[in-house]
């Protein structure tokens, strides 16, 4: 798994790798990317720990493009964030962030969390 951003050309057709300045996500699956204003907040996901390692990594970190200045920044995790998990959904609704299910390798959640205000 590599971590990397792609745009999609309109002049000429193809796509264009983008390296952005800032902490971009580690490579992972499973993730969700939800766009509210100028901002991609992507949270969660599922990675390794490398090509020959036998342990998975699940996540429960928030990262956002702003997508004014082109860059990555980590949201700060506050003390009632949500499970380090995978396969979840992640929907922006108004000034909210509606987080529901997941699964973190052992458990499959079906509780929402609600971020913002």
């Amino acid at each position: 798994m590599l971590p990397l951003l792609w745009k999609e050309e309109n002049e000429t057709p193809g796509w264009t790798q983008l390296k952005l300045p800032g902490q971009a996500p580690s490579p992972r699956c499973g993730h969700s990317v939800t766009s509210g204003g100028h901002y991609l907040l992507l949270f969660g996901g599922h990675g390794t720990g490398g090509w020959l390692s036998h342990y998975d990594i699940y996540y429960n970190d928030c990262i956002v493009l702003d997508r004014l200045s082109a860059q990555w920044k980590c949201l700060p995790i506050g003390n009632e964030s949500p499970a380090a998990q995978a396969y979840h959904s992640l929907s922006h609704i108004g000034s909210c962030y509606l987080l529901f299910g997941g699964f973190d390798g052992k458990l499959t959640y079906g509780d929402y969390m609600v971020v913002g205000s």
